[in-house]
């Protein structure tokens, strides 16, 4: 069961109707378990006068929230722009809060805006427009904002947190290089799609021949459409390939983004499924204005493996199938 709260309405006696209207809320406040702090309850006048009143129910120790009900009058006066020898309650009001709101910033959130008309909500002060606030169409548990502010005061959010349920304990991933840099085998090797132009064959295969000692040590295994074997259905094979692989690796070139299949029938798949997306930068092209912009090139863009020499492209094929062994197959 919740713990009562005690809750102190500050307003502004613009008007009798107002007066009563806060009032009901007092009343409201106080059917449903509150302890309220209120002037209009309190019969005869304080002995110590009402500023000393106004003090003593602002102490934290004796109240949890302060309620502003927020009016054109209230505002005007809580920051003393009203005309002298009116509204000097409200003054006494807004000046203790303000030094309270300085001097004890970590109990701010006690300061709750109430608008019992959402035009109101320009008179909220600046000091407490960033606080949560409710608008009050009625006074009882049926109405939106009441519920919401009797759930702020008494502690009972709409949606409680459930109790943590039991840690899940994961089995370590194995790693693709030790910690002395040896390349360890893999009981269950990444599996890897291969997509490229065939105006790119020759690049395809040059790969391929790079990665030929990791899929034979199991480190990796390898798909591209080569492996279709005549007599298979070869767009039902390359989806099938698709939907299995854990990493896709892309031979970028400009034919390869000039390709109508690629585009519309392997790169939606391979860049929305659960896959890492591993490409290569064959040849300078306009990738920065696709989506393969956004992960990372296995080498660099701006030297692509056509503007090397034989000897640095296999030093870059070497570093390339290196950082293909570290890959994760969870999606980057």
């Amino acid at each position: 069961m919740a713990d009562a709260p005690r809750v102190f309405l500050s307003y502004s006696h613009g008007s009798d109707e107002h007066a009563d209207r806060v009032l009901a809320l007092a009343d409201a406040l106080s059917r449903d378990g509150c302890t309220v702090l209120f002037d209009q309850y309190v019969f005869p006048a304080p002995p110590d006068g009402w500023t000393a009143w106004m003090r003593q129910c602002l102490d934290p120790a004796n109240c949890d929230f302060v309620l502003l009900v927020c009016t054109e009058g209230y505002r005007r006066r809580f920051e003393g722009r009203e005309e002298p020898g009116a509204g000097r309650g409200v003054r006494r009001e807004g000046r203790l809060i303000d030094s309270r709101l300085y001097e004890q910033d970590a109990q701010a959130a006690r300061y709750i805006p109430i608008l019992l008309d959402p035009a109101d909500l320009r008179f909220v002060p600046r000091e407490l427009f960033d606080h949560n606030r409710y608008v009050l169409r009625a006074f009882h548990i049926q109405d939106p904002g009441y519920e919401a502010l009797y759930r702020h005061l008494t502690g009972q959010p709409a949606t409680p947190a459930p109790q943590p349920g039991e840690v899940i304990i994961l089995p370590p991933k194995p790693r693709g290089i030790d910690s002395e840099g040896e390349v360890r085998h893999r009981a269950n090797p990444p599996r890897i799609f291969v997509s490229y132009s065939r105006k790119d064959r020759r690049w395809m295969e040059e790969f391929r021949d790079q990665i030929r000692p990791l899929i034979r040590g199991g480190h990796i295994d390898a798909w591209e459409d080569s492996q279709i074997a005549p007599g298979q259905e070869w767009h039902k094979e390359i989806t099938k390939a698709i939907e299995v692989a854990d990493i896709a690796v892309l031979l970028v070139s400009p034919d390869f983004l000039a390709s109508d299949f690629i585009a519309n029938e392997e790169l939606p798949s391979l860049l929305a499924g659960r896959k890492t997306v591993f490409w290569i930068a064959i040849r300078h092209s306009n990738y920065a204005v696709t989506p393969i912009a956004k992960y990372q090139c296995a080498n660099a863009p701006d030297s692509p493996l056509t503007s090397l020499t034989k000897s640095n492209r296999d030093k870059a094929w070497v570093e390339i199938s290196k950082k293909l062994l570290k890959v994760d197959s969870d999606p980057r």
